[in-house]
């Protein structure tokens, strides 16, 4: 072997090693072009790759005539303009490699437009195969000089090409690999972000019930302090308190069902008492039923809390007025003009109450104003205010607007009638000790009070007539003006009873010169 066979072999090696351990394809490049140029002795090089479109790419050129260690930079611009295009083409098509000694006198090149316009001599094009893919070309030329390349520098070529085809074989692997591993880190830790800002607590099971993960509102329901840690625990140990319920729910899911919840009051850990909303979904993309389930905790403490607060707030205050406080808020105190019915009740005057301890005499009171409410609330009136052993309510109020409203007043007394009657039977009295009075016609509605402390009510001659009937009624009777009278009768209220109207001594209000019509209703 010569020693310039010696040394090519040498600088085949020594390119080689120098970049088969490198996963940076321009570092991979720009070495064995570098070597290229030092194997075959040519004036200048390229390496040409393959796009997926089949689009060329002049990714590295090289001069060999530098006198430098390294070969020089071509001028990147015209690229493909500098090099025969139609070699390139044909050893991409063939993936066979090209080897003529003078380019002009190649019988197989005749008639190819580049190699007569760049005046190529020597050239050699090599395809980059790996496996079955042409990743793309090795061109090295020499536009002075003839028979500059050999079936020697072909062979050297080719291996060469081969190696630097499975050197950029592993960098694009390697490359696509970190791609890969950046892309699932970026969608774990935005999957983990999402997962950890949910509010409710989220578990996910495998089909043998062990956590396969947990995020930190889970954990804090729990009062566990690491969502981690709870990866691999059965998950009957950590929510002990919800065993039967939450099986029953995975039976419903493994028999088909989309969905399986419950509700339930738990104690984890230290912790205050908790009102859960528990859902548990099979984990989508599940083929196989109890593969694995999804649980999710909804704490609905405050909710509830909020609910039963609000609750509480209906025993002192019209439901009404608690379920549109921002309406009645926003009236100020300037106040509305509205035509409602109004009714005051007195269930059972204290003079007719037997002589009792104060206890004993606020229960049965209670049982009067309770039945009596029930009764206002079923016809739709409001309950204004209590006083007492009376009741004032409201008809057509902005909360509770109604066409037909004196037909409802007059409806809300027939049922006090019939309620109270079945008291008195129970309790042996043979008399109705209840007064009624209604009134329809314009109020002022509003707030009255101050800015730390008011009500909604209603004010005006409307309001004060109705218990001027009231006071009027006898043991028993339900007073009505003519106003509601005739507002009734044009307005009637289906399904309402048949009653009779039995005109009393006209009423002499303070403040009215006239008096005032007044009728007795009578049920049928």
């Amino acid at each position: 072997m010569t020693n310039s066979a010696k040394s090519r072999r040498r600088t085949l090696v020594a390119n080689s090693a120098s970049f088969s351990g490198s996963f940076d394809l321009d570092e991979i490049l720009s070495d064995a072009m570098d070597g290229i140029i030092a194997l075959t002795g040519a004036e200048r090089g390229c390496i040409i790759l393959a796009d997926d479109a089949g689009n060329l790419d002049f990714r590295v050129l090289r001069d060999g005539t530098s006198a430098a260690n390294r070969s020089q930079v071509l001028d990147g611009a015209n690229a493909d303009q500098q090099f025969s295009r139609s070699i390139i083409n044909r050893a991409m098509e063939t993936g066979e490699a090209l080897l003529t000694h003078n380019a002009h006198d190649d019988q197989r090149l005749i008639g190819m437009q580049s190699v007569a316009a760049l005046d190529l001599r020597s050239v050699l094009c090599v395809p980059l195969r790996y496996r079955d893919d042409v990743l793309g070309v090795v061109y090295v030329d020499n536009r002075l000089r003839s028979g500059v390349f050999g079936e020697r520098e072909k062979a050297l070529l080719v291996a060469f090409a081969n190696q630097v085809a499975v050197a950029m074989s592993n960098a694009r692997l390697f490359n696509n690999l970190q791609a890969t591993i950046s892309e699932i880190t970026q969608v774990k830790e935005l999957t983990d972000n999402v997962y950890n800002s949910i509010d409710s607590g989220v578990i996910t099971i495998d089909g043998e019930g062990f956590i396969v993960q947990a995020n930190r509102a889970a954990a804090g329901l729990l009062d566990r302090p690491d969502a981690a840690a709870l990866s691999g625990q059965p998950v009957a140990d950590l929510l002990e308190p919800l065993v039967e319920p939450l099986a029953q729910a995975i039976t419903q899911v493994n028999s088909g069902a989309h969905e399986s919840s419950f509700e339930a009051t738990v104690t984890f850990g230290g912790k205050p008492s908790v009102v859960l909303n528990v859902r548990v979904n099979p984990l989508v993309g599940r083929d196989v039923h109890g593969a694995g389930h999804v649980i999710v905790l909804e704490d609905l403490t405050v909710q509830r809390e909020r609910a039963e607060t609000l609750r509480m707030f209906k025993y002192y205050l019209p439901p009404e007025m608690v379920d549109n406080i921002q309406q009645i808020a926003g009236l100020g105190f300037e106040g509305e003009r509205r035509e409602v019915s109004c009714m005051y009740v007195d269930v059972r005057p204290l003079a007719t109450m037997p002589a009792m301890r104060p206890q004993l005499l606020m229960e049965e009171v209670n049982i009067y104003l309770s039945r009596a409410t029930d009764c206002i609330h079923e016809a739709g009136g409001m309950i204004d205010k209590y006083m007492g052993t009376e009741i004032m309510a409201l008809f057509n109020t902005q909360l509770n607007p109604m066409a037909n409203h004196a037909a409802c007043a007059i409806n809300a007394a027939i049922q006090i009638h019939e309620n109270f009657s079945v008291i008195y039977a129970s309790l042996g009295i043979d008399h109705a000790q209840y007064r009624i009075g209604i009134n329809t016609g314009v109020a002022t509605l509003g707030n009255v009070g101050s800015n730390t402390r008011r009500d909604f009510t209603a004010i005006g001659d409307a309001i004060n007539l109705a218990k001027r009937l009231e006071e009027s009624a006898l043991d028993g009777q339900m007073v009505i003006s003519e106003d509601v009278r005739a507002h009734a009768e044009h307005h009637p209220l289906p399904g309402i009873g048949k009653v009779e109207y039995h005109a009393l001594e006209p009423l002499q209000v303070r403040g009215r010169q006239q008096q005032t019509a007044i009728y007795l209703v009578q049920p049928l």
